[in-house]
């Protein structure tokens, strides 16, 4: 469910940076960054709460 919910909030995000031309090198590593950024805090939250 949880991944259900994370793959619903990327959808869009994924269709934009598809939707975008030229400078794919940038925004794939912003992308990637931002994707490194929510895992780090989903990991956080969910290790707060005794998950891992």
């Amino acid at each position: 469910m949880i991944l259900d919910a994370i793959m619903k909030v990327f959808d869009p995000l994924l269709g934009f940076f598809e939707k975008q031309e030229g400078n794919f090198n940038l925004y794939y590593a912003l992308g990637g960054l931002f994707l490194l950024l929510v895992l780090l805090i989903v990991y956080v939250v969910l290790n707060a709460f005794g998950v891992f």
